[in-house]
């Protein structure tokens, strides 16, 4: 009997005598006889029950049987079900054609059932995980506050905006001149915050929006414009570095309040400059360090994009606008660019964090 039943674990049989599964053994592929039959129910139902008639080691299947449907745990209930189980892995283990029983084919009916239960509550909890950083971040006005500071020592420390000597001063990546705080925009978000969701798109987690490299410090009146895409950043991949670029015509002669000429080329001109002085200006950032290329590629795609359909005129976002596939080119270039963390920014983390 033990020769039939090949692999088939000896543990796996039931412990019940009456127990319908008995029945299936006389079928192929192991026809027992009676007298095998016999033999097995003699071996295995003379076993020590668990004490109290309780299962005190339970099968994953009997255990998530017992939560699902309030299973008492009964002895006999759990073991049928842990034979029929074994049973049914062992005919598809072996390739082998049998016909269920009644309690297999609703085990196999319950197991899908639970298969398809736990994989929603799988991604349920995956879900929910992925998202806390979020929820955390996002929660409350205060712990909204505590990013926003933090986002804006990095991006200062990290593109080495403040000034040596004077804490009132700070340098705009576009014009490279130290302006005044209160003209600043010291923590400018390059993708908005309300729009982080968005971050997905391009194959980032919404948490990024805080990341300083989605972030630039940069003149209040030139953030302004910025934040309404009537500028954007190009990337140039050969320079690996931004430029500014005007996607409006009436921009060119749009004067920049509180920004000179003199301020743009380092000289004493106090001839206000124009939004078309800056067009074509280069980022001024360190060495080494830049904001996420795919997020300015992505801004700047939707922004040519919104422009391209706008009754304003927008010549100049028709010259300089590129096809799908060379967008598309940009991003994968983008990819490949592995930026470093500036040493200034690194020594301010660990003193920080000290």
């Amino acid at each position: 009997a033990r020769q039939k039943l090949g692999s088939f674990s000896f543990e796996n049989l039931p412990l019940e005598r009456n127990d319908s599964i008995w029945a299936e053994f006389r079928n192929p592929p192991y026809s027992m006889d009676l007298e095998e039959l016999s033999a097995l129910k003699n071996a295995r139902c003379t076993q020590v029950q668990p004490v109290g008639g309780v299962v005190r080691r339970r099968s994953v299947f009997g255990r998530m049987f017992d939560f699902t449907f309030g299973g008492s745990g009964n002895a006999a209930t759990l073991n049928a079900i842990q034979s029929s189980v074994a049973r049914i892995e062992h005919m598809h283990t072996h390739n082998m054609e049998t016909t269920a029983s009644v309690l297999e084919q609703k085990i196999e009916t319950t197991t899908s059932v639970l298969e398809k239960r736990i994989e929603n509550t799988t991604s349920v909890i995956v879900n929910a995980q992925i998202d806390m950083n979020s929820v955390e971040i996002m929660s409350s006005q205060s712990d909204r506050a505590f990013h926003h500071k933090r986002f804006e020592e990095e991006i200062a420390n990290n593109y080495q905006c403040m000034h040596h000597t004077d804490s009132n001063l700070m340098r705009c990546v576009v014009t490279n001149h130290y302006h005044p705080k209160r003209y600043m925009s010291q923590a400018a978000h390059i993708l908005a915050l309300s729009q982080r969701s968005k971050l997905k798109i391009i194959g980032m987690h919404p948490t990024e929006v805080w990341n300083w490299r989605n972030g630039l410090c940069l003149h209040r009146e030139i953030d302004k414009l910025f934040e309404v895409l009537d500028l954007v950043f190009k990337y140039d991949d050969l320079t690996d570095n931004f430029k500014v670029q005007l996607l409006y015509d009436d921009m060119f002669t749009t004067i920049i309040p509180g920004i000179t000429k003199g301020y743009l080329d380092h000289t004493h001109d106090t001839t206000p400059a124009t939004f078309g002085d800056i067009n074509g200006q280069e980022l001024s950032l360190p060495n080494g360090v830049r904001p996420f290329r795919r997020v300015v590629l992505f801004v700047a795609y939707s922004a040519y994009n919104l422009a391209l359909n706008n009754p304003r005129p927008h010549q100049v976002a028709t010259e300089t606008s590129h096809t799908i596939q060379e967008w598309a080119e940009m991003f994968e270039r983008s990819h490949s660019v592995v930026p470093t963390e500036s040493p200034l920014m690194t020594s301010w983390r660990t003193n920080r964090d000290a």
